[in-house]
């Protein structure tokens, strides 16, 4: 049997807010704030919260402002604004302006309150539907455009792959969540750069300094970065956080300003984790990598100190071997990067081996089967 859905009041009158409990707790857990700024603090510690239910006039925050947060903040829960007949104008606009489900005057009927509840419910829970139907969409084109990455350049999904899980890593100490918005921004990030040339895609790889030709071609591969997920809907955050962490692709932001310094979080943890893969693809060893990145980039320091940890825990007890091509398994990371005879990379060091990569690697490595490959192998989970 599913948990009941959660509903939650918000007034400054306490024998109104008694009363809407007992009207409505047939309905679902009746939660209760007597403040705007109280309430939206107590959202957050309800997941599954469905409804809220506020009174226009308050101290601190209006019903119409409190609302238009509960719509940035938590857009699939229905929101209902309590008014007075003197504030009807007020509550029509709110409704107009702030996307509100319904107003209600005051006093309220017991049958209209319970019906306009069962109505915003069902509003709720179609919404709800539609979330989990676009996300499905969302994981599906996402999976598409990254399988797309992996066959036109194993170089640059390494780095992908490798920036995402660290990311998401250091998402964990920062947020104490994952966060689906980051973990695909961080993986579709460099999609533009396999329209690179090899040898510039292998550059930009190793962190090397570009001319200002190289460069313009970087930004337009950023562009196009933006141009192939703008079709997609829902990304909006996904696309801000790639022009934030990604100084060439800036572009006006799409999400809500109340979102920015979250989103610009996200992005400061994208970039430094890209800036360290790159350091770190080409021969070095991450402690040493580490260092260079306290030397010469400007990191904050809550993000370095979680990357740091990051790093450190996942070079713990890890060991490295040389072995041959069959041998090798997937979760095995490089740890060297890997040419072909003719001197082309085909992945840099830290790159996360896939089963997709390894056949690959078995015709390539055919003629020769006992070619030596550095590897780190990652500790078993205990």
């Amino acid at each position: 049997m599913s948990e009941p859905l959660q509903i939650l009041c918000i007034d400054d009158d306490e024998d109104l807010l008694e009363g809407l409990t007992l009207s409505l707790r047939k309905f679902g857990e009746v939660h209760v704030a007597n403040r705007g700024e109280v309430g939206l603090l107590k959202a957050a510690e309800l997941p599954r919260l469905a409804l809220v239910i506020c009174d226009m006039r308050m101290p601190g925050l209006s019903g119409a402002e409190t609302l238009a947060k509960f719509r940035v903040q938590f857009p699939t829960v229905t929101r209902v604004l309590l008014t007075g007949f003197t504030e009807l104008d007020a509550a029509i606009a709110a409704v107009n302006q702030g996307n509100l489900f319904r107003f209600l005057s005051k006093p309220v009927a017991p049958s209209d309150l319970q019906q306009s509840v069962t109505d915003a419910l069902a509003h709720h829970q179609l919404l709800e539907s539609e979330k989990e139907l676009l996300n499905q969409t969302l994981r599906g084109s996402v999976e598409a455009l990254a399988t797309a990455l992996s066959m036109s350049s194993p170089a640059v999904f390494g780095l992908a792959r490798r920036t995402r899980d660290l990311a998401a890593s250091c998402a964990q100490i920062l947020f104490g969540e994952s966060l689906w918005s980051l973990d695909t921004a961080a993986l579709l990030l460099n999609l533009g750069l396999v329209g690179l040339s090899t040898e510039l895609q292998e550059r930009y790889l190793a962190a090397v300094e570009l001319d200002d030709t190289e460069e313009k071609l970087v930004a337009e591969g950023y562009q196009g970065t933006l141009s192939l997920l703008a079709p997609i809907p829902r990304l909006e955050q996904v696309r801000d956080i790639i022009r934030l962490a990604e100084p060439r692709a800036r572009q006006p932001l799409e999400s809500p300003s109340a979102l920015h310094s979250r989103l610009e979080l996200m992005a400061e943890i994208i970039a430094a984790v890209n800036q360290f893969v790159r350091l770190d693809a080409f021969d070095s060893t991450p402690l040493a990598t580490l260092a260079v990145m306290r030397d010469r980039y400007l990191v904050r320091e809550p993000v370095m100190r979680a990357l740091t940890q990051v790093v450190v825990a996942a070079g713990r007890d890890e060991r490295l071997e040389m072995l041959t091509v069959h041998q090798l398994r997937e979760g095995m990371q490089l740890s060297k990067s890997l040419y072909t005879a003719s001197g082309m990379l085909l992945a840099p060091a830290g790159y996360d081996i896939t089963e997709a990569f390894l056949l690959r690697l078995r015709v390539i490595l055919a003629k020769t089967p006992k070619a030596q490959i550095a590897v780190r192998i990652p500790a078993r989970p205990t």
